[in-house]
């Protein structure tokens, strides 16, 4: 069972009892949100210490089909579902 914990997303308990784990996150962002959220939320303070000189690193992991490539390219023609890499 996942419970979050707090209204922000940012705090989840999985399992019950002598088996539940917690944990925290610096950030969530719901299943029906933007290609915005994600990029405000993931990549822009990245991108914008990019552009001042630092080095920064925007990696994609997950499981097959789980939408690694839609986060990072988006649909370029589409302005509101661009991703990462075309902002």
């Amino acid at each position: 069972m996942v419970t979050f914990v707090d209204g922000n997303g940012t705090s989840v308990d999985v399992g019950q009892g002598d088996g539940k784990l917690s944990f925290d996150f610096d950030a969530s962002i719901a299943p029906d949100g933007s290609q915005d959220d994600v990029y405000n939320k993931s990549a822009k303070d990245i991108v914008v210490s990019y552009l001042d000189g630092y080095n920064g690193t925007v990696f994609a992991y997950g499981q097959t089909g789980s939408g690694k490539t839609y986060t990072m390219e988006g649909i370029v023609s589409d302005p509101a579902r661009r991703g990462i890499v075309p902002r």
